[in-house]
């Protein structure tokens, strides 16, 4: 097919205008973009120095435990409540605890749990750990006391267990609590809190298996989450990015299976201990109920594997309006029935 000048013309002028076209759009498509990168780094500059001067972020992730908290050199002020703003100090171990004291002479307790150990709304010489600390030294004013804070929100029991084995070596306590939360039997199926992954065991014929190595995809949250101040804030302070990333996942177990791991993760901890001759009280946290079958297993454990065991009802007015954490009361509370068990056993007395 022959075509003239004039037609010859036409034709380039026809590619001419939709090449310029396509052109043209494919520049607004990358100024979009441009534009757009441009907003999230100047929000993520923002929202970091914000963040830096009235918010900072407490955890972290870490490649043993999962996640735990970022020194902070001086107490800061977090969590406000209808108790006032509650004080928060980070030791450089990354726990909410005094400075943890190695040295032979001094008596260590060692406290594992979740939230409820950590104390979010309280401030930090109202929280159990801290008011035990000081029972003690009134008992026994002659001795060095340090108990030792290892609560970190969101920790199962498996979490609760890695812990233990890393700083029970580095730290060797002369008691060990355990202090279960009910929630604790599902958290130790988590494998994903807070877009963070969750190291997780599971049962293999019969025996525990540590699961802990994250995937390419969950690395990339998990430094999204550490490092972006903008991720944060969109994917678990706004629900409707929040259900892009699921918060939480876990994998399939009936109650059953549950009760079956959470049996072998306190296996797991008693032998250490008791490798060691350290001795290891649990205690039950909640509501003491007829249908509330898991603080009855827990207590027939105790009481089949020579455990001390103990339970911390919570009651309705040591508890965080609409939160299921103590107050300074339920804290004041769960410190005398602790120190009480641990002043029964005797084993304060030794050293």
């Amino acid at each position: 097919m022959k075509f003239g000048i004039s037609e010859g013309m036409v034709l380039a002028a026809i590619i001419l205008a939709m090449r310029n076209k396509a052109l043209g759009f494919v520049m607004r498509v990358l100024l979009s973009v441009a534009g757009l990168l441009i907003t999230v780094l100047v929000l993520e500059v923002l929202l970091s120095a914000a963040s830096g001067i009235f918010w900072k972020r407490l955890s972290t992730s870490d490649r043993r435990l999962g996640w735990k908290y970022v020194h902070t050199p001086e107490t800061i002020k977090r969590y406000y409540t209808s108790e006032g703003w509650a004080d928060i100090y980070i030791n450089t171990d990354g726990f909410r605890s005094a400075e943890f004291i190695s040295d032979e002479d001094s008596y260590r307790v060692m406290i594992l749990g979740d939230s409820m150990t950590f104390g979010n709304e309280v401030s930090q010489e109202k929280i159990f750990t801290s008011l035990l600390e000081r029972k003690i030294e009134e008992t026994y004013p002659d001795r060095k006391i340090n108990v030792m804070n290892y609560g970190v929100a969101g920790f199962g029991t498996g979490q609760e267990l890695i812990c233990l084995k890393e700083y029970g070596d580095r730290y060797p306590p002369d008691v060990v609590v355990l202090m279960l939360f009910v929630n604790d039997f599902d958290d130790n199926t988590l494998t994903v809190y807070t877009n963070r992954y969750v190291p997780h065991f599971k049962l293999e014929d019969d025996k525990l298996v540590l699961y802990n190595k994250p995937g390419r995809l969950q690395r990339i949250r998990t430094f999204l989450r550490d490092k972006s101040v903008l991720f944060y804030f969109l994917f678990h302070r706004l629900e409707v990015f929040d259900r892009i990333l699921k918060e939480k996942e876990r994998y399939r177990a009936e109650e059953t299976e549950k009760m079956l791991l959470m049996q072998r993760l306190l296996d797991a901890i008693r032998a250490y201990t008791s490798e060691r001759n350290i001795p290891l009280f649990l205690f039950y946290i909640g509501r003491e109920t007829g249908r509330e079958r898991r603080s009855d297993w827990v207590r027939k454990y105790c009481e089949e594997n020579s455990v001390s065991f103990g339970l911390v009802p919570q009651k309705k007015g040591e508890l965080i309006s609409d939160n299921i954490h103590w107050n300074m009361r339920g804290h004041a509370a769960t410190a005398e029935i602790v120190y009480g068990k641990l002043a029964e056993s005797k084993v304060l007395d030794t050293h």
